[in-house]
């Protein structure tokens, strides 16, 4: 009789456990087959401290911005992703997220930030089949909080556009316009901590109508 209950015992235990399992976050790490989840897996990357995690998080063209601030800061790579672009992963638990709005490869995830209590829109983009974070699509011009200023062609230009663009060529020792070492952390739109402004725009030409005070660019958030 005892053996039989310790079995029943078990069992129950064993139940209790795998749905626990498939209940608490990181369940399925590195799952990144929705914006949602590409957030989730970014986010346990930077708890885990796994450098090489948050790499496969971020798009190639946020790999490629954030190298040339590294070099610009005689900082490594690591260093500077390390809180994954964004202070939504200071929270101690996964943030709140909500209106996820795909559109072709492209995406908007807002993501609730608990230091500021606002939400956050981070932009996401489809490589290789699976949603990586992609901060350079904000300096590119091809998306803005709301989600692709040409959602038309998504991940283009509207025609006309005289900004935006791709990337400048940086020359060893020079700065890359949209790139401020001294700038606060990221701010994805004016006013919002924790999101990438798009680049500064030039100076007025004499004659001209004085434009908006530059904004500011991207640096990592810091703890």
């Amino acid at each position: 009789m005892k053996i039989i209950q310790f079995k029943i015992v078990a069992a129950a235990l064993a139940a209790l456990t795998l749905t626990a399992a498939a209940c608490t976050p990181g369940a399925k790490a590195g799952d990144q087959s929705t914006p949602t989840l590409a957030y989730k897996a970014l986010y346990e990357a930077v708890k885990k401290k796994d450098h090489e995690a948050i790499k496969k998080t971020l798009s190639k063209g946020t790999l490629e911005m954030m190298e040339t601030y590294a070099g610009m800061q005689k900082k490594t790579l690591n260093e500077v992703i390390e809180n994954g672009l964004t202070e939504t992963t200071f929270a101690p638990k996964l943030p709140e997220t909500r209106n996820e709005k795909i559109t072709g490869d492209l995406a908007i995830l807002e993501v609730k930030n608990e230091k500021t209590g606002g939400w956050e829109a981070l932009p996401f983009a489809k490589e290789e089949g699976v949603w990586k974070l992609a901060i350079d699509t904000f300096f590119k011009g091809t998306m803005s909080p709301k989600g692709p200023t040409n959602p038309e062609n998504p991940g283009q230009l509207p025609p006309g556009t005289q900004s935006g663009g791709p990337p400048q060529e940086v020359k060893p020792g020079q700065q890359p316009e949209g790139i401020n070492p001294q700038a606060p952390p990221p701010s994805m739109s004016p006013g919002k901590p924790g999101q990438p402004q798009p680049p500064a725009a030039p100076a007025p030409t004499q004659g001209a109508k004085p434009s908006a005070p530059p904004k500011t660019g991207i640096k990592p958030p810091q703890r």
